[in-house]
């Protein structure tokens, strides 16, 4: 619950007819980037739409509200100046939520921009969607909006794309304009076609995306981990980095099964476990006890880093 002097938010709709609270005269924000940090907008409100949005000045490093004294206006464009950007990418509309919910939700939580890239985003030949591939689509992305990170699509469907100056193209032009700070992809030695291929594309994309396009400017992401999708899929993971995400656990579970309910076409009831849920439990469980925590979620780092360890 927000405290009765918590951070307003002036939201503007669609036809920029401005609803909410006004305050005085706007003011330009004196330190978007540690105002960024300081209100959390997304695990507030989700993804951020506000074409402006009144902040407190940070002081003394506080980053609770009561110690902003000042309030002045911070623009969309200030507000997110210094916001990293995390960037997962699947092949499916539930391969990033099984693999690294817990990793997105915590991003969120640390008030970065969470974008899920699903390469398939035709759904009109596969049977449990057919007839509602639009809809389809639209529960999901709501979905994902809900917890704060935003899903882009492209237009491919199931076995029906490949690795290809085409798709090395879209994908790349994806990852150009989304610009990750670090990225989450697909292992890609997988039983399922479509996982192989969304890998070997985000591999390409994300370090060599530049040349794809021949565009100089491009920035790929610095750090960049590959995940896997559960041992009926993923062939020959052996991670080497683990991410305690215990303290989202129940979210990333609701998450996974509001898109199972989704996918089966039937109202969410939380009561109800699928085998995707089993299957993603029993994966956490066994990353967790690899190194000591409830619940992990786990990485290959294919560019090794050093650790001070002392």
């Amino acid at each position: 619950m927000r405290p009765h002097n918590s951070i307003t938010y002036n939201h503007t709709s669609a036809d920029s007819s401005t609803v909410g609270t006004h305050s005085p005269a706007p003011q330009s924000c004196p330190n978007p980037a540690r105002a960024t940090r300081a209100i959390q907008f997304r695990e507030i409100h989700g993804n951020l739409t506000a074409n402006r949005v009144t902040c407190r000045t940070v002081t003394r490093g506080a980053l609770f509200p009561d110690d902003f004294p000042e309030t002045s206006y911070c623009t969309k464009s200030e507000l997110m100046a210094d916001q990293k950007t995390l960037l997962a990418i699947g092949a499916h509309y539930d391969d990033c939520v099984y693999g690294v919910p817990g990793i997105m939700l915590q991003a969120v939580a640390k008030n970065y921009r969470v974008v899920q890239l699903i390469l398939i985003g035709d759904y009109s030949n596969w049977p449990p969607t057919k007839g509602r591939e639009k809809e389809f689509r639209n529960s999901i992305t709501k979905i994902a909006s809900e917890y704060g990170v935003e899903t882009r699509y492209l237009d491919f469907a199931s076995h029906q794309y490949d690795t290809n100056a085409e798709t090395k193209q879209k994908v790349a032009a994806a990852v150009y304009e989304i610009k990750p700070d670090i990225a989450l992809q697909l292992w890609e030695y997988d039983h399922h076609h479509d996982h192989t291929v969304a890998s070997q594309l985000s591999k390409i994309a994300l370090n060599h995306g530049g040349r794809v396009l021949n565009e100089d400017r491009f920035r790929g992401p610095r750090t960049i981990y590959h995940y896997d999708n559960g041992p009926g899929h993923t062939i020959g993971f052996e991670p080497d980095t683990f991410v305690d995400v215990t303290e989202y656990w129940q979210k990333s579970m609701e998450w996974l099964g509001r898109y199972m309910a989704v996918q089966r076409n039937v109202k969410y009831d939380p009561s109800q476990t699928t085998g995707a849920l089993q299957g993603k439990e029993t994966l956490a469980r066994y990353r967790g006890q690899t190194c000591r925590v409830k619940y992990a979620e786990a990485l290959w780092a294919p560019r090794k880093q050093p650790v001070n360890i002392l």
